[in-house]
């Protein structure tokens, strides 16, 4: 019997012997196990998703540039820290120092990189004040030469000027209705200036007696601690009810009554008259109600009361208003205070997400809920709410002064002065 070659009876055994060498590597390779020449080890290595709106922009990591680009992920990321950038032509850069971690998922998404655009003069006239309605469809603008309300179609860029005898008009604190058609100009409290719009212009705008207004469907009620107004929008026509002895304010919902010999007031259901929760110090009135919250207010103070829990739970903030973003169902606030902005949602305390020193002259949500606008009196940011490796701020323009600021959709409005140029300005983002 012939005997069989030595290479072919060693073969099979370095076919084992390699299998068995390589297969633990294979596996660990496949579970995503690397060679880490910077920690001199093998570790598991983690995961990152990029995605970018828009699409298609370049990555570097740590300045070494990849050749995908987003949105795509990538599974062989060393563990540690690292700087990641994003990139596209035309649009505003990002880049934040993330830590990836073994067998984790690092999530770079919903990245917004913003226009690069020049911000255009859309409206020059003597203006003063700006507020948007929360649609986007109107801007109120005022003017003092002579004295008017401007309401502006943010759809065509058609205006319409109606007048107002009165002094200086204020805008910081308008009062929109549901439908976005007609808004509470001025301060709270002002005799002289608190009117009635109507933003499509079919009536005159409408003086309001002095009182504290907030709307009630398409029912405008004021109250002046001694009565209730309500004003029928369909005929501006106007109604006074007196409120009952020891009642500081009346709501579909509930009351809120006096205490004698203390300030406090208290929060009384109308299912449930003989319980009340007492609140804290403050003039309280009815602002608005949510589905399972009622929202009081006191000049710049605000209260949310989770009137469905037992017992009720309230909590506080301050701020010049309450500009609301609903996603999912679930509605958080963003929150001007000065030099500061705020998100709260009224189940707890405010989140402080911006301290500055200059003063914040607006500010608005981003339609995603990530991101949000504001301008100070000079410039215009965006900023990132991800609080990972700080929120990104990006400027987006420079002003010589700016007297109001809000913004819509893919459009922010801003009322100031640039390039020797006083006026209404757009600047598109996305």
């Amino acid at each position: 019997m012939r005997d069989i070659p030595f290479h072919r009876r060693i073969l099979p055994i370095i076919f084992i012997i390699a299998f068995l060498a390589l297969a633990p590597v294979i596996i660990f390779y496949t579970s995503g196990y690397r060679w880490n020449p910077k920690k001199g080890k093998v570790e598991r290595y983690g995961t990152v998703i990029f995605d970018t709106i828009p699409s298609g922009a370049k990555i570097s990591v740590d300045g070494r540039a990849i050749s995908d680009k987003t949105p795509v992920t990538i599974q062989d990321m060393p563990p540690g820290s690292h700087r990641f950038n994003l990139d596209r032509d035309g649009y505003t850069s990002w880049s934040k120092t993330l830590d990836v971690l073994p067998e984790k998922v690092t999530f770079i998404n919903n990245i917004w990189l913003w226009k690069k655009s020049a911000a255009k003069f859309t409206y020059a006239t003597d203006l003063q004040a700006l507020s948007l309605s929360p649609d986007g469809s109107h801007a109120l603008l005022t003017s003092t030469s002579p004295t008017k309300v401007i309401v502006l179609d943010t759809t065509d860029g058609t205006a319409l000027g109606l007048p107002i005898e009165s002094g200086a008009i204020k805008l910081h604190d308008v009062i929109w209705s549901d439908n976005d058609r007609y808004a509470v100009i001025g301060s709270h409290g002002d005799a002289k200036n608190q009117w009635l719009v109507d933003a499509f212009g079919q009536r005159a705008p409408l003086k309001l007696p002095t009182a504290e207004y907030r709307w009630n469907g398409s029912i405008l009620v004021g109250n002046n601690y001694k009565s209730i107004i309500s004003i029928n929008t369909s005929n501006f026509a106007l109604d006074t009810t007196l409120l009952p002895q020891g009642t500081r304010d009346v709501s579909d919902l509930a009351d809120l009554k006096t205490t004698t010999g203390t300030s406090n007031l208290i929060y009384v259901l109308k299912n449930k008259p003989n319980q009340g929760l007492i609140l804290p110090p403050g003039d309280w009135n009815f602002y608005f109600f949510t589905k399972n919250q009622a929202y009081l207010k006191d000049g710049n103070s605000w209260l949310a009361l989770e009137y469905k829990k037992n017992p009720p739970e309230y909590h506080t903030a301050q701020g010049n208003e309450l500009l609301p973003l609903t996603v999912k169902r679930q509605t958080t606030y963003l929150i001007i205070n000065g030099t500061e902005l705020w998100i709260w949602d009224g189940t707890g305390d405010p989140e402080l997400i911006l301290r500055q020193g200059k003063p914040i002259v607006g500010a608005a949500w981003h339609h995603d809920g990530y991101n949000l606008f504001f301008a100070t009196e000079t410039s215009v940011f965006a900023m990132e709410l991800d609080p990972r490796d700080r929120r990104l701020m990006t400027k987006l323009a420079d002003f010589s002064h700016i007297r109001g600021f809000s913004a819509y959709n893919k459009k922010l409005f801003i009322l100031g002065e640039k390039d020797n140029k006083d006026g209404l300005w757009t600047i598109d983002v996305e």
